[in-house]
């Protein structure tokens, strides 16, 4: 028997297969999902190599929400104390008006309704989490290099490096753990990089500022609501700093030139400066957070939608096969998911790639577009520019607020759940992942 979380089981049978068995993967992204698989294979006495683009992890990121299934990996991996003790600790979150005045308070709650998940932690200090558990001497990486050519056969899969040239490894499997434009997705499936992406007309801008003495008292998140300008959320991030996200829901113009790396950072800084001057609130702390900061990114909104998450010897996981984009908050929650089930359906059918291929995806393709599909109305209904829609998201929050503790509002609790969470899903049992004392391992090349 498996364990049960929340997602819905599809189980498949095995077949039969006459590929040599699993021994040596080669895992290209050392983000999240990479290390949590590189986790998992290196138990089961499989070799790893994660193969990462960036020179060495990069610091910052924004804050993430993790929910139940996420949650529930970490606590198999054994990190739950040490995610505890990096999480945000942000105690609520309040909506605030343009006169900076409260309009709905909801604090963190063990049960019902909260705008604040239990789990709060900003990427990078999640993802050197998994990275740090995931060292052992089954486990190599390779940081400052990527990709450059694939050539697969009936017995392995060759991959050549763009800058070690000289470098030409061997695997039996490609694990593809990389983002929403994935360089080697394009490669194996021989399309542009764009072809399995939706977008959207939407755009989120993230940077941070250092907290002032008030803010890191109060440790409230902040979502506020200014007319004709996109709706702003400011969140502690337990390390000194206030985490900004702002909501662009404007015409598909403005999100394309505030997407592209064809205009420069500083054209982006003034028109979010030109946007929010003068504004009300704490419109000049923002402005002058936009100018100087450091770490401003702007991204399209975009979900991953591929017809097929394998070709031969190469799957595809997170962001990578399945993004559910930024505005469902359970980007970093499915791919510990999906990370952990291919890890799983691996060693479950170590002698037959395509058997684990095709049981990973039955089993969670069916939960992860579930996960795709925004509720009516969703996202334009929490982030209303227009002086109407703000007063009637307003009015609404303050009745919320004051019934939320009631069986009425336990309606939207079950709803947010839903939402999160949808229906049920049976992951692997921990104990799967031994290693196999027949094994003969080879060497990683």
């Amino acid at each position: 028997m498996g364990r049960t979380t929340s997602f819905n089981e599809t189980e498949s049978p095995s077949s039969s297969s006459s590929s040599p068995e699993i021994r040596k993967v080669l895992i290209s992204g050392a983000g999240i999902c990479g290390p949590v698989i590189a986790f998992w294979l290196a138990k089961a006495g499989i070799q790893v190599t994660v193969l990462e683009r960036s020179a060495s992890f990069r610091p910052g990121g924004h804050t993430i929400s993790l929910a139940a299934p996420g949650i529930e990996v970490l606590e198999l991996m054994g990190l739950m104390e040490q995610v505890e003790q990096r999480m945000t600790k942000q105690i609520g979150l309040k909506f605030r008006n343009r006169n900076n005045q409260t309009r709905g308070t909801f604090p963190l709650k063990d049960h019902g309704f909260s705008f604040t998940s239990d789990v709060e932690i900003v990427r990078s200090e999640l993802a050197k989490l998994l990275y740090q558990a995931s060292l052992s001497d089954r486990v190599e990486y390779i940081f400052g290099d990527a990709i450059d050519s694939i050539d697969e056969s009936d017995h392995s899969i060759r991959v050549s490096l763009q800058n070690d040239k000289s470098r030409v490894m061997e695997y039996d499997i490609l694990i593809v753990a990389e983002g929403t434009y994935s360089q080697t997705r394009s490669k194996v499936f021989k399309e542009d990089v764009t072809a399995p992406l939706k977008f959207f007309d939407q755009w989120v801008a993230l940077f941070s500022y250092k907290a002032n003495p008030d803010e890191l008292t109060e440790r409230w998140g902040n979502w506020y609501h200014i007319p004709n300008c996109p709706s702003v959320v400011v969140r502690p991030d337990g390390l000194g700093n206030m985490r900004v996200m702002i909501l662009g829901l404007r015409s598909p113009e403005m999100t394309d030139t505030l997407t592209t790396s064809q205009v420069s950072d500083e054209i982006k800084k003034e028109y979010l400066i030109d946007l929010y001057k003068g504004t009300g609130w704490q419109s000049e702390k923002f402005v002058d957070a936009i100018r100087n900061a450091e770490d401003l990114y702007f991204q399209r909104v975009t979900q991953t939608k591929c017809p097929t998450w394998s070709k031969g010897r190469v799957v595809l996981v997170g962001d990578a096969g399945y993004c559910p984009s930024s505005m469902t908050g359970m980007g970093t929650t499915v791919g510990l998911v999906g990370s952990y089930v291919l890890a799983g359906k691996i060693v479950e059918n170590q002698a037959d790639h395509k058997a684990a291929f095709n049981a990973y995806e039955e089993l969670l393709r069916a939960p992860m577009e579930a996960v795709h599909t925004f509720p009516p109305g969703y996202p334009w209904i929490g982030c209303p520019e227009s002086y109407l829609g703000i007063f009637l998201l307003h009015f609404f929050l303050r009745v919320a607020g004051y019934i939320q503790a009631s069986k009425a509002f336990s309606f939207f609790s079950r709803l947010k759940e839903k939402l999160s969470t949808p229906d049920t899903l049976e992951l692997p049992e921990p104990s799967i992942f031994v290693e196999k004392q027949s094994s003969i391992v080879s060497p990683i090349k």
